[in-house]
């Protein structure tokens, strides 16, 4: 028994205690701010906590109605002990989303060696999760997919246990988390229903597994998510994909009508329309996108190219060193180089979820680290394969240990100027987007009288449930009291008004007339520095580095009195 095998154990809880010390740490200060989505959940949890209601005065709804994107229960109920016992605050919200990030290095492990991964790669799976910008970032935000992904990756593995245990215990057990998954992030429905179809097909037809287990994993999973195919629960879904699928994309019959219209000019109607229509623009979209999602630029050097501050700049993904072993793992699957026994279920377990776990993705847009969740588990299990490729063509053990541990000790190196990105500069940089000065202007405002009448500019989603969240407004008093715009055409509809806040997007000039003539006080809250008139602010919001400002608080009121010239009708 090699030293490591020895220890496996051991440091695999290293491992573990590792991961979570670096999702914790500054878990309230890098960033400041909180994203939407997370202050929006966990005030709908503090709602729970303190009311048995959601913020819409709902109790204890299976689907969140939310601002219209319908958000889903696991989530939300998975944060209420945190808030009872922590409080409404950023470390509350994301601490449950680091230990999931925590425990998916001890899921990956166990992934690995269900398929006899060795040891050593099995941990060396388990550093890349303990590592990777990828894995890292989910588990630093209170991301529903990385909930996700750990009852995923936790449900495959069981789904895979079923060949080689008796008893109907596994069967039940990944059935279970595969529906939870449908429960906490959206983009694991397709990827769940086809991945778990298409291997019990393949376990059924090798004659692996009975036919009596593959139902009871049939009858409890439809049984488990039968729920979510309610009349009025199935169309918020449905309601969800036409906002951000390829279908809703406007600019795609867009650029088909501008083609077909120079095309016209010079040839047939008919060829022009046989070259640009739905099903072939769409079809190419997809595999453009698909392979983008494998690109080295996504996965190992630029990440993710449109949400920026998801990606740390100059870093992907993965590390750089991890791209020859993704490489040869993939060369391994494909011309069955590995000589394992359980050789061929590891090829057609990978080449499922590599052909699957995209698809999410793809049909709601470019790449994107968050609903690709999925893959995570299938990229990594193709590294350790292809380590474990790479190792047969050494010629002695020991070159393996030296091979192996140098590899550790660059992949080691590459996160320390990553991590030090991430807390020093990333999360400062992206402060904007974090939202990261709203903790301050928030307290500002509360500090003012009650009975100015205070008017947000939407220059930042939803400023009402910001309020709610920070002020930490009694939820009673919010689902009494709180005032819902229109319902708009993408299907949401935002929070306008609480107390005194309002959220207008009308001219400051006029809000401070109005209020001048009702003998009223009037703040204006907007992103703007008025120079031109030069008007003096009360209060401004700087970014954590002082560089930029974000928000400025002006008396809208006040500057109507100094001109009234302006408020003539």
């Amino acid at each position: 028994m090699t030293l490591i095998k020895r220890y496996s154990s051991f440091l695999l809880l290293v491992l573990v205690l590792f991961s979570f010390s670096i999702r914790f740490l500054w878990l309230d200060r890098s960033p400041r701010g909180l994203l939407i989505d997370e202050a929006h959940f966990g005030y709908i949890s503090y709602s729970l906590v303190e009311t048995g209601r959601d913020e819409h005065g709902i109790s204890w709804p299976i689907v969140f109605k939310g601002f219209g994107d319908q958000k889903l229960p696991v989530q939300a109920y998975l944060l209420m002990p945190f808030i009872k016992f922590i409080g409404l605050n950023s470390v509350a919200v994301r601490l449950p989303s680091a230990i999931a990030g925590s425990l998916l290095v001890v899921a990956i492990y166990w992934l690995l060696r269900e398929f006899k991964i060795k040891e050593e790669l099995a941990l060396f799976g388990a550093l890349i999760v303990t590592l990777s910008p990828w894995t890292f970032i989910l588990s630093r935000f209170a991301y529903e997919a990385n909930i996700a992904l750990l009852f995923f990756t936790l449900a495959i593995t069981f789904l895979y246990k079923i060949t080689h245990k008796k008893g109907w215990l596994w069967a039940i057990m990944s059935a279970l988390l595969m529906a939870l998954t449908w429960y906490t992030y959206i983009a694991f429905r397709p990827i769940t229903l086809l991945f778990s179809t298409g291997f019990l097909i393949f376990l059924l037809a090798t004659k692996q597994i009975k036919w009596q287990k593959a139902m009871l994993f049939v009858v409890i999973f439809g049984a488990l998510v039968a729920p979510l195919f309610h009349s009025s629960i199935a169309t918020s879904s449905i309601a969800r994909f036409n906002q951000v699928g390829i279908v809703a994309d406007e600019g795609l019959v867009m650029a088909i009508n501008q083609n077909r219209t120079f095309c016209h000019d010079k040839l047939p109607r008919i060829l022009c329309y046989g070259l640009w229509n739905k099903p072939l623009y769409i079809g190419k979209e997809l595999i453009q996108r698909f392979a983008t999602t494998y690109s080295s630029q996504f996965l190992f050097t630029v990440g993710d190219a449109q949400l920026r501050y998801q990606s740390v700049e100059d870093f992907g993904q993965f590390y750089l060193v991890l791209l020859p072993l993704l490489f040869l793992g993939t060369i391994g699957i494909l011309f069955r180089v590995e000589a394992q026994s359980t050789a061929n279920n590891a090829r057609v377990f990978v080449i499922l979820g590599l052909l699957i776990a995209p698809i999410s993705s793809i049909l709601a847009g470019q790449p994107q680290m968050v609903r690709l969740t999925p893959l995570l588990p299938f990229l990594i299990f193709s590294m350790a394969l292809g380590l474990q490729v790479f190792w047969q063509f050494l010629p002695k053990v020991s070159w393996q240990k030296i091979i192996c541990g140098g590899l550790v000790a660059i992949f080691i190196f590459s996160s320390l100027p990553f991590l030090v990105n991430f807390y020093t500069i990333h999360t400062v940089k992206h402060d904007g987007v974090y939202q990261s000065y709203l903790p301050e202007l928030f307290e500002v405002l509360d500090s003012y009288p009650k009975q100015i009448s205070i008017y947000i500019k939407p220059f930042f989603s939803d400023p009402i449930m910001a309020y709610a969240y920070y002020g930490k407004i009694d939820p009673d008093h919010y689902q009494k009291s709180v005032q819902l715009g229109k319902m708009e055409e993408s299907g949401f509809q935002h929070a306008i008004g609480l107390d005194n806040f309002k959220v207008s997007e009308e001219p400051m000039v006029n809000l401070g007339c109005r209020a001048v003539k009702e003998n009223k006080e009037a703040y204006y809250v907007t992103n703007e520095e008025f120079k031109r008139p030069p008007i003096e602010y009360l209060y401004r919001v700087a970014s954590e580095n002082g560089a930029v400002y974000y928000a400025y608080i002006y008396d809208a009121a006040g500057y109507a009195i100094k001109h009234p010239e302006l408020c003539l009708d």
